[in-house]
């Protein structure tokens, strides 16, 4: 992971002493849960870019949601999803 600047953002959570740990696999815990955090981090950042740019992304994240949410209490079926029109919508 050298040149990814990995280490340095991790030092800032974790602190120098436990990177070492952490890259040489002594800690493996610590270093999951480092990288969760950090791929959490950078797709935040990926979903701001694409909201700023595209103002029709945020409707269609809240169709997917209310979808989403709908197939969990079982008020739709995935075949009428998967059947639907929102599947095929393209937003420029």
């Amino acid at each position: 992971m050298e040149g990814t600047d990995l280490n340095s953002i991790l030092k800032v959570v974790y602190g120098g002493n436990a990177i070492e740990h952490i890259m040489t696999g002594k800690s493996v815990q610590r270093g999951f849960r480092g990288h969760l955090l950090v791929d959490r981090c950078l797709y935040y950042l990926v979903v701001l870019d694409l909201l700023q740019d595209n103002p029709q992304f945020e409707s269609l994240i809240d169709q997917v949601e209310d979808t989403y949410s709908s197939l969990e209490v079982k008020e739709m079926t995935l075949e009428s999803v998967v059947a639907s029109d929102m599947l095929i919508k393209e937003y420029d």
